[in-house]
């Protein structure tokens, strides 16, 4: 998870690999919002570091965010929104078991959004 963590911040931080297909793009948000879950999920088990959880909560909110503004459809749009948001919350507040609970479901009912779209 590592490895993945730093690929995504490595991404985040060179501007690139912002697809630009629509059905790639739901992808990507399912990949991002499916790793957010983790982290949240680490959360709850008391698995993850607050400075891990704040960093990469925060790196995958950034590649939300890119997606958004680039996003093929206002759906797509809407939902890395809306992901973003989930993601710098729990950026916000790493240490909160009870809003890492919620955010990972959220997340997941975002990732099975995000793969009807790439349908």
């Amino acid at each position: 998870m590592r490895r993945a963590a730093l690929l995504v911040l490595a991404l985040a931080l060179a501007g690139c690999g912002q697809p630009t297909e629509p059905t790639k793009q739901a992808e990507t948000l399912g990949s991002i919002s499916s790793e957010g879950r983790l982290v949240a999920n680490g959360v709850v088990s008391g698995r993850t570091t607050e400075p891990f959880v704040r960093v990469q909560s925060a790196a995958l909110a950034e590649q939300a965010r890119l997606l958004e503004e680039v996003a093929a459809t206002p759906r797509l749009r809407s939902l890395a929104g809306r992901i973003s948001g989930q993601l710098e919350n729990l950026s916000d507040h790493a240490d909160d078991e009870h809003l890492a609970r919620r955010v990972a479901s959220r997340l997941e009912r975002a990732s099975r959004t995000a793969e009807e779209l790439a349908q």
